[in-house]
């Protein structure tokens, strides 16, 4: 079964440029993960802060890695430098 994560991050506007560059070796270590077919950072163009998320994953298991992986646990201690003010994920 295909898993796709969509969500936004908010961030306090003027450094969320600085996350992105930030997140960029999280981001290229998910993609080598196993069952990662997409992993997507997108600063939105019509919110200053914030960053929008897509994922797409072959299943429960690899995703679950993912989550417990040095990859995303980098990535969580990272935002938190970066005003993180919200987050909203739909699975």
């Amino acid at each position: 079964m295909v898993i796709i994560i969509a969500g936004t991050i908010e961030l306090d506007p003027e450094r969320r440029d600085e996350a992105l560059v930030s997140a960029e070796p999280c981001i290229t270590g998910a993609l080598t993960q196993a069952g990662c077919e997409a992993y997507t950072w997108t600063a939105d163009l019509n919110s200053p802060g914030r960053v929008e998320v897509f994922e797409c994953w072959t299943g429960e298991s690899d995703l679950a890695a993912h989550f417990n992986g040095p990859h995303y646990l980098a990535m969580l201690k990272a935002l938190g430098g970066f005003g993180l003010k919200s987050s909203d994920v739909l699975k």
